[in-house]
């Protein structure tokens, strides 16, 4: 089965709700004028934006058939090998929410995002979350690894900071997700301890860049 393959049979029978990289996308992004959002699957999150300008960029047909049934401008594209026909900073924002643990080549990917982004902002999956380490220590395959999910690469935090060096890109801000963190009270707790080591205790990792250094 190839990845588009994959990606036909996901979006097939998929349809995405809110979840928490859309939260922390949402707190962080604002309200551009213009965005982008790559891999943007059944154009969900973009439904969510009030910007002026909505593209949507999806390898997969079914997907990018549900995107336009939202009323999303959306388009079948593989930016993996691909280059986006877009101006430099052509938009306010670039989001690609996550979509690089989907990529071989992720510091590539988010380089031809920053190209055409005034600001990108990304989201992806802690490899080395607390739960995932027990899980391995008990025999047992990571939840992050599903069969379902389609991950190629992994990211910690350290890889994370190490792909945007090698793609050219500054950090501005670092946002994560921690279990029970929007509980009342609970996640008070939650949010201190896992501020102390959030490459163990978070769940998702967002970072917002500015392109170039």
């Amino acid at each position: 089965m190839s990845k588009k393959d994959f990606e036909e049979d996901y979006w097939t029978t998929h349809t995405q709700t809110l979840e928490e990289r859309h939260k922390l996308a949402q707190e962080l992004i604002g309200s551009p004028k213009t965005i982008l959002d790559l891999g943007c699957g059944d154009g969900f999150f973009l439904s969510t934006m009030t910007a002026e300008l909505k593209i949507g960029y999806e390898l997969s047909e079914a997907a990018v058939a549900a995107a336009k049934k939202r009323g999303i401008e959306a388009r079948v594209f593989d930016f993996e090998n691909q280059e986006l026909p877009f101006n430099a900073d052509e938009f306010d924002v670039v989001t690609l929410l996550d979509v690089l643990e989907h990529t071989f080549k992720p510091a590539d990917e988010l380089r031809r995002a920053a190209r055409v982004g005034k600001e990108v902002v990304l989201t992806v999956p802690n490899f080395a979350f607390l739960g995932s380490r027990i899980q391995c220590l008990l025999g047992k395959v990571p939840s992050v690894l599903g069969e379902r999910k389609g991950h190629v690469f992994y990211f910690t935090r350290k890889k994370l900071r190490e792909v945007c060096g090698r793609a050219g890109v500054r950090i501005i801000k670092e946002s994560y997700y921690f279990p029970l963190m929007r509980v009342p009270v609970l996640g008070v707790i939650t949010r201190l301890i896992g501020r102390l080591r959030p490459s163990m205790f978070a769940t998702t990792m967002l970072v917002a860049n500015v392109p170039p250094w």
